[in-house]
């Protein structure tokens, strides 16, 4: 069995792919055949995943002295010079982007914002429109901050705000970060979400350029976009009492996770695969009425002898 930890801002893209998309609910239960050294291996895996608040927690948890052999995580940032001592990337999955989306005619989506500013916003430390941005006259000046919800209930950590609390005074939780409320027209909105679902709106809301840099499938699979952030899964360098087997059971997990069954089921979650490339089409250069597309992500329902576990509060 291998256990994946997932932060949460990331788990709307992984889900239960990590403990269940090996053998999935209602497919005929397989053996997998790994071979490792000079042996062959056949695995039933039966995998869990956990759902932690805070990547940093997570990666120093994979790097302590008595980490498993069977224990990953996906991560949603580069890994410093010290954690690589410690810790390998086995997999670069995908991309996406912290966006911070308004309606589409909001005067901020032309003047933009710096990252500085969009931190504030997320914060609180800047709670009013005019503070950023010329408002045109009747426009409402306090911003109303909407956060993405995660699958435990609490708001999704962007925008370096690591746990919910810390967000802006006033901020209220929502499925999809105020992106309906954006499409809507609301003017007073500032939704914090992901690209990925963002994405799926396309001219209807705006993404607020940051730093003179908008946010496309492009610059954020190029990471060129200043909130954009790889995806990818890593492991010990040196877990405690590995062996053959143990280290065989890794890599046939990794193997999959780098194959087309697990790409299928990350893009059927909206992900922006590092194997696809990059789109060939971005949604805001397709045609777009005024009505919003589909939310990217679809609403999951738990594989029936899943638990959602959240981890410990970072």
């Amino acid at each position: 069995m291998v256990n994946s930890y997932i932060p949460a801002r990331i788990d709307a893209m992984i889900g239960f792919i990590p403990s269940h998309g090996m053998n999935p609910p209602g497919r005929a239960p397989r053996l997998t055949t790994v071979r490792y050294g000079a042996k062959t291996f056949r695995f039933f895996y039966q995998n869990s995943a956990v759902v932690w608040p805070d990547t940093a927690l997570i990666l120093s948890t994979l790097a302590r002295r008595y980490a498993s052999t069977t224990a990953g995580a996906f991560v949603d940032r580069r890994l410093t010079a010290r954690q690589r001592k410690r810790l390998a990337v086995r997999a670069d999955v995908g991309r996406d982007a912290d966006v911070l989306v308004v309606a589409r005619d909001h005067p901020v989506c032309s003047a933009g914002l710096t990252a500085s500013q969009a931190r504030g916003i997320a914060r609180g430390g800047i709670e009013r429109w005019s503070q950023v941005v010329n408002l045109p006259v009747g426009a409402p000046d306090a911003i109303a901050v909407r956060v993405e919800k995660g699958s435990t209930g609490s708001k999704v950590p962007r925008w370096g705000v690591r746990d919910g609390p810390k967000y802006a005074r006033g901020a209220r939780g929502a499925a999809d970060g105020g992106l309906a409320q954006a499409a809507g027209g609301d003017q007073a909105v500032a939704g914090l979400t992901s690209w990925t679902r963002a994405r799926a709106y396309g001219s209807s809301v705006c993404s607020v350029p940051i730093d003179g840099v908008a946010p496309t499938d492009a610059t954020v699979f190029a990471l060129s976009y200043p909130a954009a952030f790889p995806i990818s899964y890593v492991v010990p360098r040196f877990p405690f009492g590995a062996s053959k087997l143990s280290r065989a059971m890794m890599k046939g997990f990794v193997d999959w996770l780098r194959g087309a069954d697990a790409a299928e089921q990350f893009r059927a979650r909206g992900m922006m695969l590092v194997a696809d490339g990059i789109p060939a089409l971005t949604p805001e250069a397709a045609p777009q009425d005024d009505s919003p597309l589909p939310d990217a992500i679809p609403v999951e329902q738990p594989p029936p002898d899943a638990v959602e576990v959240p981890g410990p509060e970072g």
